[in-house]
């Protein structure tokens, strides 16, 4: 793939990070002495060194599954996987779209491994445990981004009814889905979006967030067009998402008038044990699950309303708008009448890109 210069220069040159890590990968493939090579990043706190031990130890990758959380200040950003990394298995409470720029991957989702090749692109929701393998100089761009972010766009900016949507929809709460697969052959308009994404989670300023959510949804817009014969879905076959999706669903009815002890008796559990089903489906807790729905529905009516702050705060059951403001901000990342500029920004430029496409 011919890359984008100011791409190429960011993502072709291997990291210092990176140079340790393929030092350790190469003396492990000649079964080579590691002593030398221990005691001279014995001082590198940046380097995972627990994940050596682990692979050298088991079954040749780290076997404990980490949660990875999301410590970065926009809801859609883009990093480049570490080269030679050694294995560890993971998962994370947002959607990872695994950009194949250049070479090739290995890239396995809940014991599923997919073979990815120079294109192609993988949708991995909240949930599922994976781990992705680069041993060769292959670049892969992980673009990382909230749900609710995804939530709150699909509808405005894709036709109805269409499988991404489904995909989305489907993990929302529970993910029905393994993965979306794109097996993208030579198309130079996506690869052109997909790069202009990336480049643009480089900038800082007021209008990168509407950028970004703009040239997401472009790309999504693409695939449906395009891409949809090229697309494997993968489903979640584990019974138990289904009985947690209709507890979510009955919530996001009725989450203005019930409460814990209201949707177990509902549903014929005790409070402790719709808890524990919930939390072992999702990750989440009750409360973080209607709080979702909350901040979702409050994000629509943000979008979709000119209704006033302390009204939407009211409709979405919150005691005050200082306690309403306060949560939206923690889980938005803005404040609401941020969230509602930037969406309009948004909806802007989305029109003049569909305009001049």
């Amino acid at each position: 793939m011919n890359l984008n210069k100011n791409l190429a220069r960011y993502l072709q040159p291997l990291t210092e990070e990176e140079l340790i890590y393929k030092e350790y990968y190469e003396l492990k493939q000649k079964n080579a002495p590691l002593d030398d090579f221990f005691e001279s990043i014995a001082n590198r706190n940046d380097i995972r060194k627990d994940l050596f031990i682990k692979e050298l130890e088991g079954s040749g990758y780290y076997e404990k599954v980490t949660d990875i959380f999301y410590p970065f200040d926009y809801d859609i950003v883009a990093a480049r996987h570490t080269r030679y990394h050694p294995l560890f298995l993971h998962r994370h409470p947002f959607y990872e779209i695994v950009y194949q720029i250049e070479g090739t991957c290995t890239n396995t989702i809940n014991n599923i491994t997919i073979e990815m090749k120079e294109g192609d692109i993988c949708i991995i929701p909240p949930g599922p445990v994976h781990t992705v393998g680069v041993f060769d100089d292959s670049i892969i761009v992980n673009i990382l981004v909230k749900p609710e972010s995804i939530t709150n766009s699909l509808h405005e900016h894709l036709a109805r009814n269409n499988i991404i949507t489904k995909f989305f929809e489907g993990n929302e709460f529970t993910y029905s889905y393994n993965y979306a697969l794109f097996r993208v052959t030579e198309n130079v308009e996506l690869k052109n979006i997909m790069e202009s994404l990336i480049l643009e989670c480089f900038n800082k300023d007021i209008h990168t967030l509407p950028m970004r959510k703009t040239l997401l949804m472009l790309a999504f817009n693409h695939l449906l067009r395009y891409q949809l014969n090229n697309m494997e879905l993968s489903e979640n076959r584990n019974k138990l998402h289904t009985k947690v999706q209709s507890i979510c669903q009955y919530l996001k009815t009725s989450y203005q008038t019930t409460n814990l002890h209201d949707t177990a008796r509902q549903f014929n559990y005790s409070p402790t044990y719709l808890c524990k089903l919930i939390r072992n489906s999702t990750g989440h807790t009750f409360n973080d699950i209607l709080t979702r729905i909350r901040i979702t529905k409050a994000c629509d009516l943000l979008a979709k309303t000119k209704k006033c702050i302390n009204d939407i705060a009211e409709l979405v059951e919150y005691e005050s708008p200082e306690y309403f403001n306060k949560v939206f901000k923690k889980h938005m990342g803005v404040a609401a009448t941020e969230y509602r500029k930037d969406y309009n920004m948004s909806v802007i430029k989305n029109m003049q890109a569909t305009n001049t496409g």
